[in-house]
């Protein structure tokens, strides 16, 4: 699922794609095909439930994930961004 502000995608996506880090769903957005999505969110949802290994390793790499967003993490980001800005001065 994209972030709720997010543009909707230029190829609408119609199919559960798994990813490293989780989900990438359809938008529940379009009357014309909304009860395909809600059926493809069901079966994805199921399958989760179902599938304690797989929920096991998408819990561990979004935990992982979130470590990249740390305050040090993204201070230091910004900081190396920064300091290549005014290296260019």
């Amino acid at each position: 699922m994209l972030a709720p502000a997010s543009a909707t995608p230029a190829v609408p996506i119609r199919a559960a794609e798994w990813a490293e880090y989780g989900l990438l769903m359809p938008m529940l957005t379009e009357a014309a095909t909304l009860a395909a999505d809600e059926q493809v969110w069901v079966a994805a949802l199921g399958a989760l439930l179902n599938d304690a290994a797989k929920r096991a390793q998408l819990g561990a790499a979004a935990r992982q994930r979130a470590n990249d967003f740390t305050h040090a993490n993204t201070f230091q980001r910004w900081k190396k961004l920064i300091d290549e800005v005014l290296a260019e001065r």
